[in-house]
């Protein structure tokens, strides 16, 4: 059996702008999503909400594909919805994101920015994905994010058996 939790701390802005998506499909596989709007720029909470909401649509549609190609398209998918929410908002915005996908014994997992995934076991907490970041004079950059501008870097998509995890 596998517990899926998730924590969110608000950050620098008045409200929280990260969205979180759990869902299992009808074949059983389960789908996590924590989408986190970029602080410094505008609808941070609208940001997350569309890339969660666009990774999710792709992955509950097509699950019977690859689904290292499936991810790789989800995030394609969510930096076209940013651009055209940008577009029709007249501004810049962009969300970190980390994906969940786990399918029979395997959890396959993509992440852009600094959106964590960890996994318990009994001998403590490991975390999974790397942050994309960069520290600067008195701040921290994201390296990478979905923000509507396309993807300098590959999608990080890593897979694992949960057997052995």
């Amino acid at each position: 059996m596998i517990d899926i939790n998730y924590c969110s701390q608000k950050g620098l802005c008045d409200t929280n702008q990260d969205f979180i998506l759990c869902k299992q499909l009808q074949d059983g596989s389960c789908i996590a999503i924590l989408a986190d709007g970029m602080g410094g720029l505008q609808y941070g909470e609208i940001a997350a909400a569309t890339v969660a909401q666009s990774i999710y649509k792709i992955l509950a549609e097509h699950n019977s594909v690859d689904i290292r190609e499936l991810l790789a398209k989800a995030f394609e998918q969510a930096d076209i919805a940013v651009a055209d929410k940008c577009k029709e908002l007249c501004c810049k915005m962009g969300a970190a994101v980390t994906v969940l996908y786990i399918k029979d014994d395997t959890a396959y997992y993509a992440w852009q920015g600094n959106v964590r995934l960890y996994y318990k076991k009994e001998k403590g907490i490991h975390q999974l994905t790397e942050d994309h970041q960069k520290e600067g004079d008195n701040c921290t950059f994201l390296t990478r994010c979905v923000n509507g501008r396309g993807f300098r870097n590959p999608i990080s998509i890593q897979e694992t058996k949960i057997s052995d995890m």
